[in-house]
Parts: C-alpha cells; structure tokens; sequence
C-alpha cells in the first residue's frame, strides 16, 4: 500500500515509545510519548508513539496525520531499551527499535523492518537511525475517536480543525491549496515514485458503529492520452501490521472503487471497480452497516446511489470486485476488523502516462482539474425519505421570518391525495386560532433523503421540500405560490423554515364525524363519535361544521 510522500516513514511507522529517569531507560512506556526523527536527505519525518497500556500504543505519522494502532513488548536494560512490534497476525511485519538514552529526556535510535518474503520467511527489509525525544503526553495528545463533521473547505481556519495535513504544504513540486471552497491539487510532480497524495481526517471510527464517509469531487484534468489519476474518499486500516484501504471517487476512466489489502502470508491484493466513463466529478461515499458487518462504496447517479464494490468486514467476502483476471468473491487469509477503527481521508492520484522504457510523463495541475469541495463524516446509516406519507401525520414547528411568525402546525395525509390541516396549534401571537382545514396534497420523492410536499391545487398552494435527518424527523422550508393574472406569484408561507417529525395516526385524531348523529336540537348536532356537540352552518352550497371539542371548524365532506 502506498504512502503517499513518504516511503521511507512506512517502513517505520510502527515504532516505539519510551521513558527515561537519570539517562536510564524506563521500565514501562505507559503514559510517555517518544517523538522520532528520521533523517532522509534534505527531509526529516517524524513519527509520534503514545504508551496507552503495557501492551499496546498509537502512533501518528507527522507527514499526512496517520494514526496506526500497535501491539508491542518494551525490555529496558540500563540506559538501552528495545522495542518490538507485536503484529496482528502470526508472520506479519515488524519493526524492531533500539533505543540509547543519553539524558532522561533524548538519545538515539536504530531501527530494523522485517517483511516476509514469497515463502512467509521473515527478512530484513529496511534499517535506518534517527534521534528521540521523549516526554509525558496529555489526552489532547491521543486520537480523535468518533469525530464527525462536514467541511466545505471555504475557510482555512475551520478546516484546521478536521484535518491533520497542513492545507498548505508543497512536496515533491505539488502544493495542496484550499481557495474558494476547494481543496485541490496544483503543480507539476518531480518524482515519478511519488505521485500520490493522501489527506486524513483528525477522527477514528469504529466498525462497531453505523457512518458514512461522504465527498463531492472532481478529476476534470483533460485526458490527452492513456493517462490515469485520481481523486478519491474512503479510510485505512492500520492495527499492528494489518494493513488494509477502501476507496472511491472520480478518475480519468469514470467511477473508480479500489480495495488495497496485505494478507497474513505478505500477499498485497489490489482490488478494483470501474464504470460510468464520462463521469469526471460527482457526489461519492462509503459507508459502514455494522449489523451487516459491511463497507459499502457508492456514487449518486440520476439521484440514486449506485453501488460498487461491498466488503463483509468480518469475514472478506466481496461482491463488485475485480483483478484483472476477473472477478473477486472473496479475500484471502482475512483477518476480521471487527472492534477495529479506520481513519477517513482523502486519496489522489496525480495525472501521468507511462511512456516505456520505465519513464513516466508527469502533467502539470491546474485550478479546478484535481480535488474535493466538500467532505462529511456523518454519524449513523444513510436516511431514506418514505415512499408514501398515506396514513402518516407530520407535526410542523416553523420560523416565518417574513412575517414575524412562529408556531406549529399538523398534517394528516389520508389517501386520493386528500389530507386534513390542523393550524395553529401553538403560535407566537395570541390572536391565532387553532383550526381545520380539507386540503389536497402531492409527494414525491426528490432524494435519497429529500422529498417535496405540495399543499394546495395548481392555483394556490404552498411548496415544502423536506429532508429527512433520520427516519422520522428532518428538517424543511415552506414557501407559498398563488395564481394571479396567469403568473405564479409568492404568498404566504413566506421562506418559512424549521423542523418536522412524522408519526402514525389513528382515525380517532381526525375532526371528520362519524357514527350515530342526534339532530333534535339541529342546527346542533350531537355526535356519539365525537362525545360532544357539533354546529351545522350551510353557507353557499357547503356546510361548515364547528366542533366544541375540537374547538374548530371545518367543511363537511361526503365522507361524513
């Protein structure tokens, strides 16, 4: 799996913590920090290891904020201490780090990588040195767990709080810059080794809880041969040596899904899935149900999600998957995240062509041809608008600026489009009455979690788009229309906003009379369904009923 600007710091990112007293080495790391710095050329990467417990730590790559989660075994002897990696799974990778303390506070280090090699025997893979320091952390220090957010990236300083990358950096002749509500790529790469780039996000979420990682992105650069880049949203898996990443996004060959995978033997498995060629720029996301045990990539399509490749967390099962042999149903020796965390991020691949004889022409990036203009971490599973309101009462609180009004209303939604109106059940000016009106009514679905309800008839009604929040609750504005001199002109509702909850209702709830009647004193009328007096009124071909116990009136229908 690649690490984006820094192949050195992946081969080191599971290194150790320490503590010192009297330049001897500490017993136990629990509770220190030990920050490593890793010379590499004209760069130093640094690397900051946590001591959660006898056993186990986090560690944060400073390059492009990864966190990693390690088990481990801390022997100190004098003024030396050697720290091991315990990986997830038996033959897995692993560093080991030697420590030389030379004060309570610094020293040195070396480090050595094992991999496995084609036959699962352990080899040296990579060995290096640096300096360290080390000190006691706070809890601000550790990881954000369960941190949800959206970011329209129009402000630097808000974006600052959900990222760990520096919105500003240049490295290896890119620079990652966030104007006017883009976070886009721009340059020209220097290094054909080094030509992705990833983002993370300052929040770790478990799979033991329902989220969806969410973005609109562009890959909008003009193809001018067999080129390839990317951009992309999706998280990583990192947890002593488990090494494991979903993505999906927009790339020169449309809808891109990929699934980077290292198994138990040492075995990288890439993974793939891509349609919908024209597609240069959407709305993608990948979402997490943890009573299926599953992640799931997805891309908005005509206002439906489409789905691509799903991955059962638990057990490696695959649907939408492919090498390039075929299709994938299943991955290898696959050890279950279940408990584990994975950290969002963004992911991009910058535009290249690979030329033969091992030279790749890099391109240079532009404004608006590489990046991401919003991103959310959203807590819980996707929401769905219900398909009918039939049968359903929705409760209305609203803010009517236009009109210094405020209160709540309730809609019940009966079938034939027919629907009845109970206003002003509470209001902001005393003079209000609470009423009931008949009314005719649409719904239609304009969304995954949007819908538009229209109360009213073509000449006079009033416009109220919904969206849902979670099954039974959201948000909405309200705006009337009216039919004057053949225009369609604005009226009452006017921009009114607020919230709104959907339930169930009995017909009990509803004003329209039923049962036995007793008209001996009419034009009062006792009704037995009611248990109280109603007054008939006919008034131009209709008759208006007042309820005592309702304390409204309403127009008698044919149904009563």
């Amino acid at each position: 799996m690649h690490k984006p600007f820094l192949s050195l710091l992946a081969l080191f990112s599971l290194l150790a913590t320490t503590s010192v007293q009297a330049a001897n080495a500490p017993s136990s790391i629990v509770g220190k920090k030990i920050v490593l710095s890793i010379p590499d050329g004209s760069k130093t990467y640094g690397i900051t290891l946590l001591g959660t417990s006898e056993n186990q730590s986090w560690e944060l790559e400073h390059e492009n904020g990864d966190w990693e989660k390690s088990g481990y075994r801390w022997t100190a002897n004098g003024s030396g201490a050697t720290f091991v990696e315990v990986p997830h799974f038996s033959g897995g990778a692993y560093v080991e780090v030697s420590f030389s303390f030379s004060s309570d506070a610094s020293g040195n280090f070396t480090y050595k990588d094992y991999e496995p090699n084609s036959s699962g025997v352990m080899e040296l893979d990579e060995q290096g040195s640096g300096t360290f320091t080390i000190n006691n952390y706070s809890s601000s220090e550790l990881p954000s767990f369960d941190n949800y957010f959206s970011d329209d990236f129009s402000s630097s300083q808000s974006s600052a709080n959900y990222w760990y990358e520096n919105t500003e950096i240049t490295s290896y002749g890119l620079s990652l810059n966030q104007t006017n509500g883009r976070l886009e790529l721009l340059g020209t790469g220097n290094d054909p080794e080094e030509r992705w780039f990833e983002v993370n996000a300052k929040s770790l979420l478990s799979t033991n809880k329902d989220w969806i990682i969410q973005g609109d992105l562009f890959a909008t650069f003009q193809n001018t041969g067999n080129e390839w880049w990317t951009s992309k949203i999706g998280f990583e898996v990192e947890d002593s040596g488990l090494d494991f990443d979903l993505f999906i996004g927009a790339s020169s060959w449309g809808v891109h899904a990929h699934l980077n995978y290292e198994d138990s033997s040492g075995e990288n498995i890439h993974l793939f899935n891509v349609s919908d060629s024209s597609v240069r720029e959407g709305t993608f996301r990948v979402l997490n149900d943890s009573a299926a045990e599953t992640f799931t990539t997805e891309y908005l399509s005509a206002g439906s999600w489409k789905r691509f490749i799903s991955v059962n967390w638990k057990t490696g099962a695959l649907s939408g998957a492919y090498s390039h042999t075929g299709s994938v149903s299943q991955l290898s020796n696959w050890v279950s995240l279940e408990s584990k965390y994975v950290q969002p991020g963004l992911d991009f691949m910058i535009p290249h062509i690979d030329n033969g004889n091992d030279s790749i022409d890099i391109k240079n990036l532009s404004s608006n041809e590489l990046g991401v203009s919003s991103f959310s971490v959203i807590e819980g599973a996707p929401v769905s608008a219900p398909s009918s309101l039939v049968g359903k009462k929705i409760r209305i609180s609203f803010v009517e600026t236009a009109n210094d009004a405020e209160g709540v209303h309730e809609f019940y939604f009966a079938g034939n489009g027919k629907g009845w109106m109970r206003y002003w059940l509470e209001s902001n000016d005393p003079s209000d009455e609470t009423y009931w009106d008949d009314d005719n009514f649409t719904y239609q679905i304009s969304g995954e979690n949007s819908a538009l309800l229209k109360l009213g008839t073509n000449e006079d009604y009033s416009e109220i788009p919904l969206t849902f929040t979670s099954e039974n609750a959201g948000s909405f504005t309200a705006q009337g229309w009216k039919m004057e001199n053949g225009s369609l002109v604005q009226t009452g509702p006017m921009n009114a906003t607020g919230s709104f909850t959907l339930s169930d209702y009995d017909e009990s709830e509803l004003p329209a009379s039923q049962g036995w009647l007793w008209f001996d004193q009419y034009p009062w009328v006792y009704s037995d369904e009611e248990k109280n007096w109603l007054y008939f009124l006919p008034s131009n071909g209709k008759i208006n009923i007042y309820s005592v116990r309702d304390k409204a009136w309403r127009e008698m229908t044919k149904t009563e």
